[in-house]
């Protein structure tokens, strides 16, 4: 009997001691489990190609030449007419006379058309004022150009008398003012100048 319990005792050891070792081999040689990170995941998203349409066309600005501003007594001032550069000064040999015609008179005032005249070979040109007044003491106009060539002119002047009539074909000044020459917007001649007047149709 005892050696039936001694047998197994030693059945019951040999079983524990054989379970331990297995478990200590496996433990010693398993592989290390490697943790791999993932990437996330990214949608590729191909951009659409979005047709913008075309910018609208600029429009092409028409210059349209401005008239001239008068401010006067009608019944008492009469300055329409011609009014011709005296003594051919340096720089202006090509500027010839300016005309001065009243036009529209309406509860808003008065307008008119101011020209120049211009000689070049004995060929004239005439241009009209892109902006003027004229009152009962000054005349003032710009002219931005006149040809390809850019030239331009600019005149601010004050009257000498108020009746311009007894004045008219008389070669004496009835106004003065500073005329100035441009070219291309920049100042290449200036001058304090005299015009006398011839009125319309005489």
């Amino acid at each position: 009997m005892r050696r039936l319990i001694l047998r197994v005792v030693v059945m019951m050891l040999t079983f524990a001691a054989g379970a331990g070792l297995q478990h200590l081999i496996n433990t010693g040689t398993s592989k290390p489990v490697v943790i791999t990170e993932t990437a996330p995941l990214t949608t590729v998203v191909e951009p659409r190609t979005v047709e913008t349409p075309p910018p609208p066309p600029v429009p092409v600005q028409q210059t349209e030449l401005a008239n001239v501003v008068a401010d006067y007594d009608f019944d008492k001032f009469f300055p329409e007419g011609s009014y011709h550069l005296m003594d051919n000064p340096k720089g202006f040999r090509d500027f010839n006379s300016f005309t001065w015609s009243l036009g529209a008179i309406n509860k808003d005032g008065a307008k008119g058309f101011l020209e120049i005249r211009t000689d070049v070979e004995n060929e004239y040109d005439y241009d009209a004022a892109n902006f003027g007044l004229v009152t009962d003491q000054r005349v003032f106009f710009v002219v931005s150009k006149t040809s390809e060539s850019g030239i331009g002119y600019r005149f601010d002047g004050k009257f000498l008398y108020r009746n311009l009539e007894p004045f008219n074909l008389v070669k004496k000044p009835v106004l003065t003012g500073t005329l100035t020459k441009t070219k291309f917007g920049k100042k290449v001649a200036e001058k304090l100048v005299n015009f006398r007047i011839e009125f319309d149709g005489c």
